[in-house]
């Protein structure tokens, strides 16, 4: 069964993306890809093919950091 994600604040997330996707798979939220904001503060604006995921909504986890991220 799934339970409500709750909404665990708003600057939790450690880089701000848009126009990502986002499923719930395996008991874990993943934020995937996207395009990364100007202004970001860890990482250069444009396209991204990172891929984090999430337990809890707090603590995030970049998955594919062996890859050429942008």
């Amino acid at each position: 069964s799934c339970t409500a994600f709750i909404e665990q604040g708003t600057d939790v997330f450690p880089i701000t993306i848009a126009d990502h996707s986002s499923v719930v798979f395996n008991n874990k939220m993943w934020v995937i890809g996207g395009t990364i904001s100007a202004g970001a503060p860890t990482a250069t604006s444009g396209p991204s093919n990172r891929v984090y995921s999430s337990a809890n909504g707090t603590t995030w986890t970049l998955e594919n950091s062996s890859l050429n991220n942008y």
